[in-house]
């Protein structure tokens, strides 16, 4: 059969990325609150994120203060002190691909699956992505814990604004509000349309790892679908264009897309 492998974020990978895997590292699994609470760090354990690195020391101090800059920096001064504590442009190049593959099951739906990691060696929060299998606009009213949206909605997630409406969001909207980040945003935006985004260039992805894994697909005996919805998944949607919770063809989503 075929069975995804997925990559744990631990002190290697962190060693591999980032150079070192000493810093904190906290894994948000659904619903991280960013509303400030004060400066105890102690009212912070349970705002939906868990560390996974440093647990011993326990000391949340860093989360503390990405969090008094969200609630509490004035906007003049926001983009100075957010860009000493986050990387910026890495969290608009997530921003930005995330955006286009109307990825809900993340920090722009239920505010989970990511990691942030306070990198020692620059001194700025990472945000790493995580559990990814509902990209594509394929986390729709159908999910188990749907979002909302409809399948049309989530093909026409407005790219300036693409988190779940009713949800705080505020990282995103306090980043996104600096004009110049915008900018840089949308420029990742266009530059991913026109080129790994573009038809030609995911068709021929699709296409390639379809190949690879077909044969397995067919041999095993317990997945979930029928052999015919893998082949025609590609190029239809299912069950049909008309169903509010249907998931999304891959080829039809990134031209309508």
């Amino acid at each position: 059969g075929v069975y995804v492998m997925i990559e744990q974020v631990d002190k290697a990978y962190l060693e591999r990325n980032f150079g070192s895997g000493e810093g904190n590292l906290y894994k948000a699994s659904f619903g991280f609150d960013t509303m400030w609470q004060g400066p105890n760090p102690e009212l912070y354990q349970d705002i939906g994120a868990e560390k996974k690195t440093n647990e011993e020391e326990n000391d949340w101090s860093d989360i503390v203060e990405l969090l008094d800059i969200l609630n509490n920096t004035p906007d003049d001064e926001f983009p100075d002190e957010i860009e000493g504590i986050l990387n910026v442009d890495g969290f608009l190049s997530y921003l930005a691909a995330n955006a286009v593959l109307s990825n809900m099951d993340s920090l722009v739906g239920d505010s989970c699956n990511f990691y942030l990691y306070n990198n020692p060696s620059t001194g700025l929060f990472e945000l790493i992505p995580w559990d990814l299998n509902v990209a594509f606009g394929n986390r729709n009213v159908s999910h188990e814990s749907g979002n909302g949206l409809t399948a049309d909605e989530m093909i026409a997630l407005d790219i300036e604004e693409p988190v779940t409406q009713g949800e705080e969001h505020l990282l995103i909207e306090r980043v996104l509000a600096v004009d110049d980040y915008m900018d840089a945003y949308l420029d990742k935006v266009a530059d991913l349309v026109a080129g790994e985004f573009s038809p030609t260039q995911m068709n021929a992805s699709f296409d390639d790892m379809h190949g690879v894994i077909e044969e397995a697909v067919y041999a095993d005996k317990y997945k979930e679908f029928s052999d015919e919805a893998f082949a025609s998944s590609l190029t239809t949607d299912l069950p049909d264009s008309d169903d509010p919770g249907r998931v999304l063809g891959l080829k039809p989503f990134v031209a309508d897309r």
